[in-house]
Formats: structure tokens, C-alpha cells, sequence
């Protein structure tokens, strides 16, 4: 389904010096027994619409592990988005984490199955978009399971390739949602939710009472004086 050659390769002197932004994604499991998956995070940078595969970090992790090493990819690379899959021990990470204060957390809701998945971003494969380092230690392991995909023994780093790749796709190369409109489109959730204000609803003792908070500042007004004659006053004496 994918081919080696289909990556382009970057140096660490071609590597952009400052990428517009970076993001990791991640496909969880937590269990650290020998026989389970790996739980996996690549880290990736984007710029001018090609994506840069920066690290991939792979290790066998229970749970607790597993949401310190969320923790410890983000310090080290600085991501603005981190995705991770909606389901099973994602689901909990993510509600975990988010009400820790890590913002940069995104949940991501599959649509499709990992195989179809994976087919629907090779075409960002073969045209180009994606790069890969010349040298890395993770770099041969990483290529075998993705080019053996779906028939290798694992699928855990091609699972978070395939995630990665297809938020990439939907997020930063598309013409309407650009990465720029997509930067906007958070701006604007973000202001939307600091200004939001919940009116009370109105009743007939809210109104009551704002009537009887407004009466004390509010002066009864004054009874009409009579008007006064002009001219010089006149008598009349009755007999």
C-alpha cells in the first residue's frame, strides 16, 4: 500500500529552521505486557504545505507511563495540536489531560477503518508531502512496518502515520481550510468561549425584584405649584 520510495528525504541541513507549526500524533495502548501493542507517538512540522516527520517515539507502556510520556513528547517538542485517538484508553487520556490544563490536546474521531485510512493518505505519500529524515535510529523499523502495512506483525506506528497524515490532509493542504483559516478557526473558538456569558432566565421574581432595586434610585416626582398671577393683586371686599 505504501512504498519506501515514495517519501522525499530531508538532511539536517535542509531541515527548515523554524516550522509554522508542529504536531504529534499518538495511538495509545496500555498494557506493557510483551504480547501487546506499542504505544506510539510521532512528532511531525509542518511548512509550506509538507509535513516533516521530526521523531517517532514506540514503547510497550501501562497506563500511568503512558500519560507521563504524553507529557514528556510535549516538553520536548513544543506541539501546538496533540492528537489522539477517541477510543479505549484514549478516551480517558484525553479527559485526563485536558482537565490538567494541557490544551494542545485534540481528540481525534475516526471515520473510517486503520486500512482505509491509511489508503486515503497515500496519495500525500506519493505526491510528495511527506518527508523523512536521511539518518535516525527509529528510521529503519519505521519504514518496514509502514511498507508491510496491513499484513506486518505490527501497525502501531503506521496507525499513528496514517492519524497524523489524515488530520495534515484535512487541516493544512485543503484550499478552503488552509493552515492559516485553521489557526483562525481556534482563535475564534477560544474568544468565543472567554466572552461567553449565560443570561439568567427572566422570571416574574427576577423582574419584581429589579423593579423594587430601581425604585430607590429613582425620585417620585414633584406635585405640579400653582401658577402665579402677574400683575398687582386685586381684592374684592364683600359686604
Amino acid at each position: 500500500m505504501v512504498k519506501a520510495e515514495w517519501f522525499k528525504t530531508y538532511t539536517a541541513t535542509d531541515k527548515p529552521a523554524k516550522f509554522e507549526m508542529i504536531f504529534q500524533s499518538w495511538d495509545t495502548a496500555n498494557k506493557p505486557t510483551e504480547l501487546s501493542d506499542y504505544s506510539v507517538c510521532t512528532t511531525w512540522g509542518v511548512k509550506e504545505k509538507r509535513v516533516y516527520l521530526l521523531h517517532v517515539f514506540r514503547k510497550r507502556l501501562g497506563y500511568p507511563e503512558l500519560k507521563r510520556a504524553v507529557r514528556e513528547q510535549a516538553e520536548a517538542f513544543g506541539p501546538q495540536t496533540i492528537l489522539i485517538e477517541d477510543k479505549a484508553s484514549g478516551t480517558q487520556l484525553i479527559q485526563e489531560l485536558v482537565s490538567e490544563g494541557m490544551q494542545a490536546i485534540k481528540k481525534y474521531e475516526p471515520t473510517m477503518d486503520k486500512t482505509m485510512r491509511m489508503h486515503s493518505v497515500t496519495s500525500t505519500i506519493e505526491n510528495g508531502f511527506a518527508h523523512l529524515p536521511d539518518k535516525a535510529a527509529w528510521l529503519g523499523e519505521y519504514l518496514h512496518e509502514l511498507t508491510s502495512f496491513p499484513k506486518g506483525k505490527f501497525d502501531d506506528q503506521a496507525d499513528s502515520t496514517s492519524l497524523g497524515l489524515d488530520w495534515f490532509k484535512q487541516n493544512c493542504m485543503t484550499p478552503v481550510y488552509g493552515l492559516f483559516e485553521y489557526y483562525k478557526r481556534e482563535d475564534a473558538k477560544i474568544r468565543e468561549e472567554e466572552h461567553s456569558v449565560v443570561e439568567p432566565p427572566v422570571t416574574r421574581a427576577s423582574v419584581l425584584r429589579e423593579w423594587d432595586r430601581m425604585r430607590k434610585y429613582v425620585s417620585p416626582p414633584e406635585e405640579p405649584k400653582p401658577p402665579r398671577a402677574s400683575g398687582p393683586a386685586v381684592y374684592t371686599r364683600y359686604r
